[in-house]
């Protein structure tokens, strides 16, 4: 108090001077002037609690604010402790007091504590120069705290983020080496029917692995269990604190005074810049978990694709249930209800069945043929089910595909080429408006891709494959209110400018394996026995055989498919259609791989 003026200090007894005196050593008093320092003394008082005592409860309303002189305090939320504070000055309770809502938290003394309280209402007894002066004081130094409290925040999510990325690193090892363990464990199975004379030999390797297994499954459940709590966390984070924290600033943006309104925005940006970093991961723990709700049936005759829908759908919670002929699934599905049913293509006539036994399961058929081998049996099915192509060779596009085709029908999401990329990479976008912008839009993406070092085979196939998405999505897409198609009898030189309600999207990204280019309309007049009649005349040589208009008779559709290496319809009928290729960015990828598609209806 030596910048105080001896006459000001006279006007004041002996107890509020060395109150004041002791405030001051606190952090948040330090800029207080002193008159206002000593008109705070005035209306501060000494407290203690002994240990097991609350100082505030979660969901009473306060009207003080507390700072720690001494003692260790515990933070408690819903009965469970999230923090401790002991530091001298530890601001308590200000929330609750800017906020004029009840405590979000339980304080409780964790030993003997002594505490500054300090009654916001008897500021009201101040004088309105001394008041206005005091509130702004306060406003001040409130945001300044929140402001470090936010960055510290910041900073524990992103290293949170950094050890959640290290956890999918080392959960894709385990799966590999899962795989590999599968494999061992299968070999030697076998061996033991083939060689009885080495029965006991074997019998003893066979458990060494099944030892290794296990341990290697238990570190994996260990990782996913740490993964799934830091989801939860972050998730309580971001919709327990974050977002009422957002709504309490912009609340102080439109009361504080213009002085403290900087600091207020600068808090207010933290904030945004926090929930900005959390919300994609709290997206990923809600989806997960409704993927853990699912319930999914394989009808599958082979044991290999057995394995691999295990481990694919292993790590996901999802409940798998397997059965092996046509009569076991049907067995399965008169018995229980399942949210998703995988079948083979030798389970058409099961496929046929289903709607009249369940007709509240989602149905994929899940098939390595080639295209036009299973196209008429399709065609023949009582109803069009989804379907999603796997491959005999290739374990990991078959296990990618059916963790996506679990996750799009679960969360009813099915649009989007995000979900056949990499989590986290950027998506493009651009908007489809007129067919001048043909020549543009190609160009930027063949841009992109190029200062990304795809090769210009890859580069080439792309400008093929998205001139024949731009023609169709806006000479034949758009329909009018009868669903009659409105610009398909055009000549492809004639000029079209797409309305409002017309207008598609255009996007685009690669993650270093796969590149994607997608175009998605506003109209879903695309039906899958449309896809189905055109890829049939083309790959039967009748092309023209189904065209009913000045169209290309499903040439480009074909043309889309040959040119990809995997090509996906997403339909909503009259609502919208979208169309994702994907290419392999390494080409050996590609060598004497079938073309396929997937078709998702909803």
């Amino acid at each position: 108090m030596g910048a105080a003026k001896k006459s000001e200090i006279s006007n004041h007894s002996p107890v509020i001077i060395q109150m004041a005196q002791r405030l001051r050593e606190v952090c948040f008093f330090a800029d207080f002037p002193d008159e206002l320092l000593f008109e705070i003394a005035e209306i501060t008082n000494v407290v203690r609690f002994e240990n097991g005592e609350d100082i505030l409860k979660q969901g009473q309303f306060n009207s003080s604010i507390y700072l720690i002189i001494s003692g260790k305090i515990g933070v408690y939320v819903d009965d469970g402790k999230v923090a401790e504070l002991e530091t001298f000055g530890d601001l308590i309770g200000e929330m609750s007091v800017i906020q004029g809502k009840a405590c979000s938290a339980t304080i409780r003394a964790e030993d003997s504590v002594e505490l500054f309280r300090i009654g916001i209402n008897d500021i009201n007894n101040f004088s309105k120069g001394d008041r206005d002066r005091l509130r702004h004081t306060l406003y001040k130094i409130y945001a300044s705290v929140l402001v470090d409290k936010l960055h510290a925040t910041n900073q524990k999510a992103k290293k949170i983020e950094h050890i959640n990325e290290e956890l999918e690193v080392t959960k894709a090892e385990l799966e590999i080496a899962n795989e590999k363990l599968e494999k061992k464990v299968e070999q030697r199975t076998q061996d033991l029917y083939r060689k009885t004379q080495d029965l006991i030999n074997s019998h003893s390797k066979l458990e060494t692995q099944n030892v290794e297994l296990l341990a290697s499954h238990r570190k994996l459940e260990e990782l996913y269990s740490t993964k799934k709590m830091t989801f939860k966390k972050l998730e309580e984070l971001y919709k327990d604190h974050l977002i009422p924290l957002r709504l309490t600033l912009d609340t102080l943006e439109m009361e504080v005074p213009e002085e403290s309104l900087a600091e207020v925005k600068l808090a207010g940006h933290e904030v945004l810049e926090t929930i900005g970093l959390l919300e994609p991961i709290t997206e990923l723990f809600r989806a997960e978990q409704a993927m853990e709700q699912q319930k999914v049936l394989l009808a599958d005759s082979q044991k290999k694709q057995q394995i691999l829908a295990k481990m694919a759908l292993g790590g996901t919670g999802a409940q798998l249930e397997i059965a092996t002929t046509p009569e076991e699934a049907e067995e399965a599905i008169s018995k229980s209800t399942f949210d998703i049913i995988f079948a083979d293509e030798t389970m058409f006539d099961f496929i046929n069945k289903v709607p009249s036994i369940s007709p509240t399961s989602k149905v994929v058929l899940m098939t390595a043929d080639s295209v036009p081998n299973y196209l008429q049996q399709v065609k023949s099915m009582t109803y069009m089910p989804n379907i999603v192509s796997r491959s005999s060779e290739d374990r990991a596009f078959t296990m990618k595909n059916i963790v996506t085709s679990v996750s799009k029908l679960t969360s009813q999401d099915i649009f989007g080429p995000d979900k056949y990329l990499s989590w986290g990479v950027e998506i493009r976008e651009l908007d489809i408006v007129s067919s001048d912008q043909r020549a543009s839009l190609i160009g930027s993406v063949e841009e992109y891709f190029e200062k990304l070092g795809i090769r210009r085979a890859n580069r080439d196939r792309a400008g093929l494959v998205l001139e024949e998405l731009l023609m169709n999505a806006i000479y034949d897409a758009p329909t009018d209110e009868n669903g009659k198609a409105i610009y398909n009898h055009l000549d492809r030189k004639t000029k079209v400018e797409l309305g409002p309600e017309h207008q598609a999207k255009l996007r685009y990204a690669t993650d270093g394996m796969l590149m994607a280019v997608s175009v998605q309309d506003p109209n879903g007049s695309l039906k899958g026995e449309t896809i189905l009649n055109y890829l049939e005349s083309c790959y039967t040589g009748e092309a023209g055989k189904f065209q009913i208009n000045k169209g290309g008779a499903g040439r480009g559709l074909h043309q889309i498919i040959e040119n990809s290496d995997l090509v996906v319809f997403n339909i909503r009928s009259g609502v919208t259609t979208e169309v994702i290729a994907l290419f392999n960015v390494d080409q050996k990828g590609s060598v004497d791989k079938e073309p396929s598609f997937h078709l998702f209806l909803r």
